[in-house]
C-alpha cells in the first residue's frame, strides 16, 4: 500500500490543486526516444505524474520541462473522476501508456469483447 500524504500541485493559469492521496506512477518522455516518431529534443521534454486522491479521483500532472536558459517548466493539472475520463483526456501516446502500465492499469481492449 502506498503512503498517503498531502500534495499541492502548482497549476499555471489557474488555482493550485491540493489533495491528500498517493503518487501512483510517473513517466518521462526522455525514456521513449525510440518509441515515438517525433524528433527528441534533449533540451525540452515532458514528465507525467499520476496521483490518486483519498476520494478516489485521479490527478494528472503534466510538466513541460526545459533546460533552455530563460525558459521555465510549465505545469498542467487535471482532475478526473474515473479511469476512462483520464484515458479520454490523456490519450495513448508512448509516454501515457508507460504511465498507465506503471500505475497497474490494463490498457488493452480484448478482441473477444470488442
Amino acid at each position: 500500500m502506498l503512503k498517503r500524504k498531502e500534495f499541492i500541485l502548482e497549476r499555471d493559469h489557474g488555482r493550485d490543486v491540493r489533495f491528500t492521496g498517493e503518487e501512483m506512477a510517473s513517466a518521462d518522455s526522455r525514456d521513449h526516444s525510440g518509441l515515438t516518431h517525433q524528433k527528441i529534443n534533449p533540451l525540452r521534454w515532458t514528465e507525467l505524474k499520476l496521483f490518486k486522491s483519498e476520494k478516489g479521483n485521479y490527478i494528472l500532472l503534466t510538466q513541460g520541462c526545459s533546460s533552455v536558459p530563460g525558459e521555465k517548466t510549465f505545469n498542467k493539472v487535471q482532475v478526473f473522476e474515473d479511469r476512462e475520463s483520464l484515458f479520454d483526456a490523456a490519450g495513448f501516446s508512448a509516454i501515457s501508456k508507460e504511465l498507465y502500465m506503471r500505475a497497474g492499469f490494463s490498457i488493452f481492449d480484448m478482441a473477444e469483447e470488442a
